[in-house]
């Protein structure tokens, strides 16, 4: 299915008329979040609650970071993890998805993901 859904998103951005492009370029949104979700022992076991919580009675937190397409609004590329932990910040999370960038994307990004590894990162 998310093999699919990649394909989908990038069909509709290679369709995309050249007026919904940034200078004829690709404009991609960058950003992260957090969600919740019910509190079963699965969700648990792998997106532990908050800690402020009592055990059983929270819900399970994710992180997430997307790549969002500006002209089709298409979700070109998300990674999801742990809210908490080693390696579960957005730019640990943005690492991971970097490689869906093209050479004709621009990337948007607000000033927390603005740092030297992440610009060079970007232009590897």
């Amino acid at each position: 299915m998310r093999e699919l859904t990649r394909e989908v998103a990038e069909e509709m951005e290679a369709n995309a008329q050249k007026d919904w492009l940034w200078k004829g370029m690709h404009a991609k949104l960058i950003d992260g979040f957090t969600f919740t979700m019910p509190d079963t022992p699965r969700n648990q076991s792998q997106y532990p609650q908050q800690k402020a919580q009592k055990p059983g009675v929270g819900q399970s937190i994710a992180r997430a970071v997307a790549i969002l397409s500006l002209a089709t609004a298409a979700m070109m590329a998300v990674a999801v993890g742990p809210d908490a932990g080693k390696e579960t910040g957005e730019t640990a999370l943005l690492r991971t998805i970097l490689k869906s960038l093209s050479d004709n994307d621009v990337a948007v990004l607000d000033r927390y993901d603005c740092s030297f590894l992440m610009i060079s990162l970007m232009f590897a």
